[in-house]
């Protein structure tokens, strides 16, 4: 009964996750479409495309959290579509910079990086955090959760790039924040309102 629960849900996150990569091809086409015209017309569309597709990936993100958390189970098929997840929210974490750039939009992108419970004893209260918050400042504040033990080698790109030795750690656009033992509501909140213009960022 288990091996069938384990399936389903494997079946299930892999379809959403193929709904999502046909979502982002669609908001990559109409990057490139502005981009080839020059104009500013059409980035509120795009602008919102991007919205719901990342909103859809941190759906399938808390599902693949949740599943790591329960699953008693470590075989090749979940491993491939976590690393699937990883790699596709790593392209939504480009893509922002490029509609950010075109459209200029303001939004501040956080990558979180965390790890077992072994490795990371306030991972769990990190992510209280960053929930939080993005309760509060919505489409504004783009998290990309990376789990740093995954065997892909564009996190470890990144974290050798940032020096990402301890967990969990916040690369906040290019700053990284490691907190003791993880950043607060406060710290955070003062990054993320010293990039953007929030109504929720008090001065």
């Amino acid at each position: 009964m288990g091996l069938t629960i384990e399936g389903k849900r494997i079946s299930m996150d892999e379809r959403l996750l193929q709904e999502q990569e046909l979502e982002l091809s669609s908001s990559q086409l109409q990057y490139a479409f502005i981009n080839s015209l020059g104009d500013k017309e059409s980035c509120p569309t795009v602008q919102s495309v991007l919205g719901e597709n990342l909103f859809n990936l941190e759906k399938i993100s808390r599902k693949v959290v949740e599943h790591a958390a329960d699953s008693k189970l470590s075989d090749q098929e979940f491993d491939r579509l976590k690393r699937r997840y990883s790699l596709e929210q790593l392209r939504y974490w480009f893509l922002a910079e490029n509609v950010r750039e075109q459209c200029e939009q303001s939004f501040t992108r956080v990558i979180y990086f965390y790890s077992d419970n072994q490795n990371c004893q306030y991972c769990r209260e990190q992510a209280v955090v960053l929930n939080y918050l993005k309760a509060i400042f919505g489409e504004s504040l783009l998290v990309f959760s990376l789990d740093e033990q995954l065997d892909e080698p564009m996190i470890r790109l990144l974290k050798k790039n940032y020096d990402v030795t301890e967990f969990p750690t916040l690369i906040v656009e290019d700053s990284v924040i490691v907190g003791e033992p993880f950043v607060s509501n406060e710290q955070l909140t003062k990054e993320v309102c010293s990039i953007i213009n929030h109504e929720s960022c008090v001065s």
